[in-house]
């Protein structure tokens, strides 16, 4: 679960996988004060919960949650949730949507003709890591703000290059903040972040072609990929096929009505517009 902030009584997840969402708050649902419950409520919050004990078992390693800190959900009246890779867990072809879209875009740019011929690779990379957009590098930094790994668009950069541009005995140490850098903390940027990889790559080989900044080109990815959210070329795809786009989760509307049976009140909060966020929910728990 990357976000779960309380503020006062109020629960919020942000691109929270969904079945961190599930799981977690399953299991937390046993902690719901029974004086908010009538008889069959609390019965039936008794039988889900056991559920939960029995799928948890059967769940590979991969898919379980693990926390570090317990969340007490009796003094929470109010749990709110993201849509977007949230409740709706997206597949490899709405990515396609958005890096397509993007490239695109780019060549309307005036971007040579290679971008064209670029394919999406996702698995090299994921969040947490950091854009340096001014050195066309992607780097992993650990706790202590080391840099574990660095890239050089498509190439691992050495040891000593990496340390002499990273360390903190090297001349000019990054503070690893805005502007230069930028945080891939969404399941979105895995796009920009590929897309950006490529060009850094086909820069340093064909310069002449791209007589830009690295920082100006991550810009212009930024700028082609949000394009793609705005201009319909994501969206209305979905709109049409969901199933194509979406993976359904069969235990999404148990995990809402459970909570709504433990006297939580339960929300949506998105920057989707409300069309689409009809379409996405509709598919998701049907028109009910």
């Amino acid at each position: 679960m990357r976000a779960a902030r309380q503020a006062g009584r109020v629960l919020l997840l942000l691109a929270a996988p969904l079945l961190a969402a599930t799981y977690s708050l399953g299991a937390a649902r046993t902690r719901v004060g029974a004086s908010s419950l009538t008889p069959l409520s609390a019965r039936r919050v008794a039988q889900c919960a056991a559920m939960d004990a029995g799928r948890m078992e059967a769940l590979p390693v991969g898919r379980r949650v693990f926390c570090n800190r317990a969340l007490n959900m009796e003094k929470i009246q109010a749990v709110g949730f993201d849509l977007d890779y949230t409740l709706a867990e997206y597949t490899r072809a709405f990515d396609l949507l958005a890096y397509e879209g993007a490239k695109r875009k780019l060549l309307a740019m005036g971007y040579p003709a290679e971008v064209g011929d670029f394919e999406y690779s996702p698995s090299k990379y994921q969040r947490g890591l950091l854009i340096d957009k001014r050195r066309g590098n992607l780097i992993k930094l650990d706790r202590h703000k080391y840099v574990k790994v660095a890239y050089h668009g498509l190439t691992k950069l050495p040891s000593d290059e990496r340390k002499a541009i990273y360390s903190a005995n090297s001349e000019q140490q990054p503070t690893f903040t805005p502007p230069d850098f930028t945080s891939v903390d969404t399941e979105f940027l895995i796009v920009d972040v590929c897309l950006f990889a490529q060009l850094v790559d086909l820069k340093d080989r064909q310069p002449e072609a791209l007589p830009m900044s690295y920082a100006d080109m991550y810009k212009n990815v930024r700028r082609a990929v949000d394009l793609c959210h705005c201009d319909g070329e994501i969206k209305d795809p979905v709109a049409v096929d969901p199933g194509k786009y979406i993976k359904k989760s069969p235990d999404l509307a148990d995990m809402l009505t459970q909570l709504r049976l433990g006297g939580k009140q339960v929300f949506l909060l998105t920057n989707s517009l409300f069309d689409y966020t009809k379409v996405v929910c509709t598919y998701l728990l049907g028109d009910k």
